[in-house]
């Protein structure tokens, strides 16, 4: 029961239950289970809707794809640089260049990677926004003692005076 209860504080829209019961923390254990064939039709899930379910679940509890974007951003840039220096060096020692495209080529994809580092900070700031939004409880409290209703009350009172968290 203390399960549930913890599982429905929760206020996502997108809920896959195993990241659900993974977050209120609580023991687990697991149960084998055989799996008889299917009785009759076929299952509504396609490849492309497991597929779509596994996007929402990544993107909905995790921000390790922004953060890919950034390190790929800033490695696109970096690489860039590196192609820079590259071609200025066979230019000054073997006075090969290619006329016209290496100064294009380079600017493009430092800017690119610029602009990928960029937007994987911004989907960071959205990402924070997102969780804060979703209203998650930050702690599942099991047993509270030496507290009593009324010193409940006067600790979250409206008066302003906060009398700090429990002891």
């Amino acid at each position: 029961r203390r399960v549930i209860d913890n599982v429905r504080r929760f206020r996502d829209r997108n809920r896959s239950y195993p990241i659900l019961l993974e977050a209120v923390g609580f023991r687990r254990v697991a149960v084998d289970v055989e799996h008889s064939a299917r009785f009759a039709g076929r299952s509504s899930y396609s490849f492309w809707k497991l597929l779509d379910f596994a996007i929402q679940c990544i993107v909905a509890q995790s921000s390790k794809p922004l953060r890919l974007s950034i390190k790929a951003g800033f490695a696109l840039a970096t690489l860039s640089g590196c192609l820079a220096a590259w071609l200025i060096l066979r230019y000054i020692l073997w006075g090969v260049s290619v006329q016209g495209w290496t100064s294009i080529m380079v600017l493009i994809s430092f800017f690119f990677g610029l602009l990928f580092a960029n937007l994987g900070i911004i989907g960071l700031y959205v990402g924070k926004i997102f969780d804060e939004v979703k209203d998650r409880p930050l702690y599942s409290v099991e047993t509270s003692l030496n507290l009593d209703e009324p010193a409940l009350a006067k600790r979250h009172s409206t008066d302003g005076n906060y009398a700090g968290p429990p002891q």
